[in-house]
């Protein structure tokens, strides 16, 4: 009984934290970015409910072994030590949902017949770029076309001629999937 009150908060606090750096981390399609979020915060409301119940075993499965004092230190040691990663947590997760240095959403272009979603970002900072990424089939991930230095979004130019997707930078065919990157 007395390890069960430490294992099982420890891995679902590790769960937790598993699904925080995922929701961050994974390249969701922009539809999904409020799913991504409410993921992770309730991935730290988990994280915060699984330390609770840590103090709570440390503290219970420690009663006959040391004294009161020590166990308060321990339990508020331990305490101190899963808040200061949840903060962590909670700074990367604001970070990463407010834009950060991420390439900004700009404009989509869906192939019925293909079942495949091109999407197109502002990457510039300074400088000019394009990011260009594309999704098929059921799960939210984007899969990266190509990143096209010096040249807006709107500037991109795409037509679609049978299968392929064409650019002055790509090729792009709907069915397969292959990229052929063209030199500009």
């Amino acid at each position: 009984m007395t390890t069960t009150r430490i294992w099982i908060p420890i891995g679902s606090f590790l769960v937790a934290l598993i699904v925080i750096v995922a929701a961050t981390l994974l390249p969701f399609i922009p539809t999904w970015e409020n799913a991504r979020l409410v993921t992770a915060l309730m991935a730290m409301l988990g994280a915060l409910v699984s330390g609770v119940f840590l103090g709570r075993g440390i503290f219970l499965s420690t009663q006959d072994r040391m004294k009161i004092g020590f166990r308060a230190v321990l339990v508020v040691a331990t305490s101190v030590l899963l808040l200061g990663i949840l903060y962590v947590a909670a700074f990367v997760i604001a970070f990463s949902f407010s834009g950060g240095f991420a390439a900004k959403f700009d404009h989509e272009l869906y192939y019925a017949d293909y079942g495949t979603t091109l999407y197109v970002y502002d990457d510039g900072f300074l400088d000019p770029a394009t990011k260009v990424t594309y999704h098929s089939g059921i799960f939210p991930f984007e899969h990266q076309i190509g990143y096209f230095g010096n040249l807006y979004p709107g500037d991109l130019v795409l037509a679609q001629s049978g299968e392929w997707v064409e650019s002055d930078r790509f090729k792009f065919n709907l069915a397969t999937h292959e990229i052929v990157r063209l030199e500009p």
